[in-house]
């Protein structure tokens, strides 16, 4: 998967058939996998708007190509349903010893566990902000809810910090560097 990933990526960008290819291997791996439509669509549409400003900074390069934001959102896309893919198939601990096994060592596969450990913490304290919410509030109006939601935000922000200072400290006091 990560094959096809770089093979994207780094294709110049007039060759289309190698899109064309890789695109129908994907189809042919969702097809095999039995990986649902609906699952596929909706992470793909969380990535999408980013997708999209990356498209549209594009038509502002100095690249003379005839349609620069196709080539960039097919790219992205592809690149994106690759990596979904992969996420779907393989445990997130076998990603992190790839990455570690690859010599992305030091800080960031550490991160990215300690994120994935946290994630459902920091999921309740946003419910529990949510429901605290709707019991003080009884109102629907909109700039209101907005206030209310940012006001939400940054105290989850604020207890997030706090948090995570504390496994911080928690794991100095046990040696982690």
């Amino acid at each position: 998967m990560i094959f096809l990933v770089v093979v994207v990526a780094f294709s110049p960008n007039s060759i289309h058939w190698i899109h064309g290819i890789v695109g129908a291997f994907l189809v042919g791996a969702i097809a095999a996998l039995r990986v649902p439509f609906k699952f596929l669509l909706t992470r793909l549409m969380l990535v999408e708007p980013v997708i999209i400003a990356v498209g549209l900074a594009s038509l502002f390069s100095q690249v003379e190509e005839a349609f620069p934001l196709l080539v960039v959102v097919v790219k992205a896309n592809l690149c994106a349903i690759t990596v979904i893919l992969y996420s779907r198939l393989v445990p997130f601990y076998q990603v992190i010893r790839m990455l570690r096994s690859i010599g992305i060592g030091g800080i960031f596969p550490t991160v990215l566990m300690l994120m994935y450990r946290y994630l459902p913490l920091l999921l309740e304290e946003k419910r529990r902000l949510q429901r605290a919410r709707q019991s003080r509030t009884f109102h629907n109006k909109h700039v209101r809810l907005w206030l209310t939601l940012a006001t939400i935000g940054a105290a989850l922000l604020a207890r997030v910090v706090y948090r995570s200072e504390r496994v911080y400290q928690a794991m100095r006091a046990r040696g982690w560097n």
